[in-house]
């Protein structure tokens, strides 16, 4: 059973004798902390999903760590974009970020376990959790969401370019029947891929997935899309309109597309 917090005392120790660049870190990380403390129904959100990371194991064993203290892992790795290896030797290193973890200076979780966690929170989840952060910043008037920014790019799979005929399946050895895009397979290991045809000169083909994008003049993503066939970027206007107004009570009043990039 993993309990989803502890009590351990907040961040509370003076930055002002560090420099300014240690002090804007310190920053970013204590607001992050504080959000979290005054919005508890985005912890709720992913203890349901790391929770049964503890179960089926040994009777009557609790987890090592609190939901509280993986979420909090998990978002460093995010900030800090580094490896799961390196993340949890910054943390290591770091009294400042072990107190961000509340981890009441216990050794830190392996590296591989991290990942587990990470793969353990559902995508649902996730935007359920962007979901929270938009209305509550919405509502504490940090977004302005009247006017919204939208825009569809590609984020490309994990696998080797096919820079040649030999690695792709062209044509049924038969017939010569050419094999359509959509029915190739570009990878046995990540069958799910797409080609995206772009219409850049430096790079007029991606392997990977369409990926929709909504934000805020602030930069603040309210909303996004991971399509597992490309969509006309026509067809979306509407959807984003009525999802906008689902997620804040209202249409955006203006809505400015940027389209495939």
């Amino acid at each position: 059973m993993r309990r989803i917090r502890e009590v351990v005392l907040p961040m509370a120790a003076s930055d002002e004798h560090l420099p300014k660049t240690v002090r804007e870190y310190r920053a970013k990380y204590k607001g992050v902390s504080r959000i979290l403390d005054e919005h508890s129904e985005i912890l709720e959100a992913a203890h349901e999903d790391l929770k049964k990371l503890s179960q089926g194991g040994r009777k009557a064993r609790s987890g090592d760590f609190t939901s509280e203290t993986l979420l909090r892992a998990l978002i460093v790795h995010a900030i800090e974009g580094l490896s799961f290896r390196e993340t949890v030797v910054r943390i290591a290193e770091s009294e400042f970020l072990q107190d961000f973890l509340r981890t009441r200076k216990r050794a830190v979780m392996d590296h591989s376990f991290l990942d587990k966690c990470l793969q353990a929170v559902r995508p649902a989840t996730w935007k359920r959790i962007n979901e929270l952060l938009g209305r509550q910043a919405a509502a504490h008037q940090t977004i302005a969401t009247a006017t919204i920014r939208t825009d569809t790019t590609v984020v490309e799979t994990n696998i080797h370019w096919p820079t040649d005929s030999s690695l792709l399946w062209d044509t049924w050895q038969l017939e010569g029947e050419t094999v359509p895009a959509v029915e190739r397979v570009f990878s046995l290991f990540e069958p799910h891929t797409e080609l995206i045809q772009r219409g850049r000169r430096e790079k007029p083909v991606e392997f990977g997935h369409a990926v929709l994008l909504c934000q805020t003049p602030e930069k603040f993503i309210t909303d996004y899309e991971v399509f597992e066939e490309r969509p006309a970027d026509c067809t979306l206007t509407e959807q984003v309109i009525e999802r906008h107004e689902k997620l804040f009570g209202e249409r955006p009043e203006v809505l400015a597309n940027q389209g495939m990039t």
